[in-house]
């Protein structure tokens, strides 16, 4: 222990050599005085002292309303009363009143106190008062939790958003090994030497498991946000409404669905099939988690959100919001398992029994929508679902145009065909090709740039694809070929979707798009209608 130092009133404080007060002459000491005062009467602090068997002698300060207690009320009362509950407390009190410095936790109706005593000792030595200040830091901890918490959804969102480039970037490629297996699949199917059943069949289902693999690269590019979509004014409750039939089928007999749907719900604006994707996914994973029968409750809310709402991934804007909410009766989950669940390619589910990629989807559903999503969950307690997305304020110009379908019948103009995947452009050549048009095949921008130098070259349509090996990329290659040949229609393909290509010239409103996957049929209407556009008809 310290030195003992002079306190007050003959009284010493062992505490390291360091005076508890030091008195000063006249306006000095109520200088001090009245800043104490200040502090205990605005700060959530509190300053007592005990005599040497414990009980109350004085209690100042503005925490005491946070334990229910008004100042000088504990006068006379032993503390290990008030902290009989606390043991650690009690301890600490025992231990100060034999002469340690010691400090203790405690709590109280939200206050998070953390309490110092201080032993006074008289000249011989002995333990003569107890000095205590207590500090409520309940403020301090939340805040330091609050940000935690953030830092916590920050890492989160990094790490969901590098899966879902990983992600995104296989489905990319899968897209285009896919586009040669659909459409030679396609080619063959239309070749009237395949008359064989069996070789028909052996065909039809190599193109079936293609089109199951596409289905799989579509569900992760929904996860990492990069699927293509058609977004339109929606009514969750018309939505809900229309799944209905198809959720009591997928439930079963033995659960129970209930809607609840808040009457003159606002719209949004969101991908229907999509958003029915999102739907049943949820309702599969309530069934699942209900092996024994339960309830599923749908229900939707418009709401007025001014601030942060509990989970979200997230800045909500003061635009009113409308919210869906899914909940289950099921088993529940731990926290461990609630922090994995929209991960690709995690489950709980056995071997076969699951792909993974269901929440992973409806989580990048929700997301790419412009929505927010989180769960809360317990064993035992079931699950709910809760998603936000902002409401659509629709006006007159809210009418989708009308789309008139392209004619189909080539005029054997000239395409250049830019692909340097070569089963893929070796499809695209042939395709276009039986319908009559004259194909130029070039592997990379470079050499479909010296094809469009030359002026003795006719060339009615550039078809390229965004991704191309070098330098030379599509959204370049594009922007020479305008320069080059001024009004020369242009139509891209690519694995990725439209609006997550950065184009120079503006991808939305001045390039045509195809996206990967996909069949002859689509790419021979594709084509037809960009020629046609181009030549005004």
């Amino acid at each position: 222990m310290g030195e003992a130092v002079f306190a007050h009133d003959g009284i010493y404080a062992q505490n390291e050599g360091m005076p508890l007060m030091h008195k000063r002459p006249g306006e000095g000491l109520d200088r001090q005085a009245g800043r104490l005062t200040l502090v205990l009467e605005n700060a959530p602090v509190i300053m007592f002292g005990l005599d040497k068997a414990g009980r109350f002698i004085f209690s100042e300060g503005n925490g005491l309303a946070a334990m229910g207690l008004r100042s000088g009320q504990t006068i006379g009362v032993s503390i290990t009363d008030l902290y009989r509950e606390n043991s650690a407390a009690v301890e600490a009190i025992r231990e100060a009143l034999a002469g340690r410095h010691t400090s203790f936790e405690s709590f109280f109706s939200g206050a998070h106190f953390i309490t110092r005593l201080t032993p006074l000792f008289d000249p011989a030595g002995q333990v003569h008062e107890v000095v205590g200040v207590s500090v409520d830091i309940g403020e301090q901890v939340r805040a330091e939790e609050a940000l935690s918490e953030r830092d916590e959804q920050l890492r989160q969102s990094q790490k969901m958003e590098a899966v879902g480039q990983l992600a995104g970037g296989i489905a990319h490629d899968f897209n285009n090994l896919l586009t040669a297996i659909i459409g030679y699949s396609d080619l063959l199917l239309e070749n009237k030497d395949c008359s064989s059943e069996s070789v028909r069949g052996d065909v039809e289902e190599i193109r079936r498991a293609a089109e199951r693999a596409a289905g799989l690269t579509r569900q992760i590019l929904a996860f990492s946000r990069r699927q293509a979509m058609q977004p339109e004014a929606t009514s969750l409750n018309e939505l809900l409404t229309e799944t209905e039939p198809l959720l009591r089928r997928t439930l079963g007999e033995e659960m129970d669905l209930d809607l609840v749907l808040e009457p003159e719900l606002g719209l949004v604006e969101v991908d229907r099939s999509q958003m029915v994707q999102v739907i049943m996914n949820l309702a599969i994973n309530a069934r699942d988690a209900m092996p024994g029968g339960g309830r599923l409750t749908l229900e939707t809310a418009d709401l007025e959100l001014s601030g942060g709402f509990p989970g979200a991934t997230t800045d909500p804007t003061l635009r009113p919001h409308i919210m869906l909410r899914v909940s289950d009766t099921g088993v529940g989950m731990d926290e461990q398992t609630v922090a994995h669940i929209f991960e690709p390619f995690f489950t709980t589910k056995g071997p076969g029994e699951g792909t993974g990629l269901g929440l992973s989807t409806v989580y990048g559903i929700v997301r790419q929508s412009g929505g927010d999503i989180f769960v809360e969950s317990a064993p035992g307690m079931g699950t709910t679902f809760r998603i936000y997305f902002p409401r659509l304020d629709l006006s007159a110009d809210d009418v989708p145009p009308v789309v008139v379908p392209p004619s189909l019948a080539a005029a054997h103009e000239v395409i250049l065909v830019v692909e340097d995947e070569a089963t893929v452009r070796d499809l695209v050549t042939r395709v276009l090709s039986d319908e009559g048009y004259i194909v130029i095949a070039a592997r990379d921008g470079a050499q479909a740039l010296a094809l469009l130098n030359d002026p003795a070259r006719s060339i009615d349509l550039v078809l390229t694809d965004v991704v191309l090996p070098g330098r030379l990329q599509g959204d370049v290659l594009v922007q020479r070929a305008s320069a080059l040949r001024p009004g020369l229609p242009v139509l891209l393909m690519s694995g990725h979707p439209r609006h997550l290509i950065k184009f120079g010239r503006g991808l939305e409103t001045g390039v045509n798009y195809l996206q990967k996957p996909f069949n002859p049929s689509s790419l021979s209407r594709k084509v037809r209608e960009v020629l046609d556009t181009a030549a005004g008809r």
